[in-house]
Formats: structure tokens, sequence, C-alpha cells
């Protein structure tokens, strides 16, 4: 069939003619709504407490190591009736709601015109709710690329992309940045002859 396609709602992520299945992120959904939740507290505290109760129930399928199809049928369960309730909660609120173009519903009409996409989750075996995840790893990518364009020389962009690769596996192993870095210094001349022995996992391991 056709792959699964992930990505958040701008039209430049749309991928044209090619046939796959469209999805969107909760997350950016709720992003749109948290932004403002100091202006219009009641009606963006009421659809984020509805989608914490979703992600609640996602969190259960992965404590419980559910397979796909078993956590299919635990979103078409637990989670189906609250997006339902809450698509119909968003409608009524659009269709009562005087100020059509304001903030508020700039970030409703963002759920209610890609509803389809964001609930496939409880319509598809594996469809995960959020690929916060990927997208964390690609951001930083673009950043490194980025500032890429502000080195001199080649051989000072290879020292900035060891040093990415060493703050990412840092953030991976779940090792402190500054703390490791700091290692490295005061082991330099060890870390010259055996630089195996002085990666963020042997890091990790040494502070064990």
């Amino acid at each position: 069939g056709a792959p699964l396609y992930m990505s958040d709602g701008l039209a430049a992520n749309t991928t044209g003619t090619y046939p796959v299945i469209q999805l969107h992120w909760l997350d950016h959904a709720r992003r749109q709504l948290f932004d403002l939740l100091k202006i219009y507290p009641q009606p963006c505290a009421y659809v984020i407490e509805q989608l914490g109760l979703v992600y609640a129930e996602d969190k259960k399928a992965k404590e419980n190591r559910l397979t796909a199809e078993q956590r299919l049928e635990h979103h078409k369960k637990h989670s189906r009736p609250i997006m339902e309730a809450l698509g119909l909660w968003l409608q009524n609120f659009k269709n009562t709601r005087f100020e059509q173009n304001d903030d508020l519903m700039r970030a409703i009409n963002y759920s209610l015109t890609r509803w389809s996409e964001l609930n496939e989750f409880h319509h598809i075996p594996g469809v995960p709710h959020s690929n916060a995840e990927c997208e964390r790893a690609i951001k930083a990518v673009i950043c490194h690329r980025k500032n890429s364009l502000a080195y001199k020389t080649q051989s000072g962009a290879l020292v900035g992309d060891i040093i990415q690769s060493l703050l990412l596996t840092c953030q991976y192993e779940g090792v402190n940045h500054f703390h490791y870095l700091e290692w490295i210094q005061k082991n330099k001349s060890q870390v010259k002859k055996q630089p195996q022995s002085y990666t963020p996992h042997a890091y990790k391991l040494s502070q064990i």
C-alpha cells in the first residue's frame, strides 16, 4: 500500500501527486491552542485537556508494550470517543463564534481542516499521534546546516561536524554535554591515543 507520510500542516510538506497516506501530528494541533492559553483560557484549556486524555491512552499502550494491532484496538476503544466528541465540540464552537478571523479561530480551523489526518492513529495500525522525536532530530540537522554557512574553511567545517556529532551523541546517551567536553579536555593526551575509549558512551559508563 501507500507509505505513511507524517508532517505538520504546511502546504510545502505535501507530496504532490505521489500516492501517500497523509498524517498530521496532534502535537501541532495542541500547540496552536497552547500558545493562546493565556488569552482564551476556557476553550483552549478544554481542548488541551481532552488531547491530554488521548496522550494518556497512548502512554498506557506503550507501557503495556502493545503490538500495532493491539494499540489500534486500544485507541479505537478509548481514544476515538474522545476525538469524536472533541471534533463535534470544535465544530459547534466554530458555528457559534461571532469572530471567525481571530487567532483562536485560526487555531481551531487548523485542526478542523486536518481532522482526518489527525485521527488516523485510531484507524491504521502503527500510526503515531506524535512525531516529535523525529522532528527534534531533523531540527538539529537543519540548525547545523545553517550554522555551517559561517565556516571559513573546509577544515573548520569538518571540526564543526565532529563536535555536532559528539553533542548529539551525548544527547542520545543522556550525557551532560559540558561535563563530557570537560572530560575530553582533561584527558586530551589519552584521547589522541585511544579515541574509542573516550566516546560519550564510554563517559557514561565511567560515571556508573
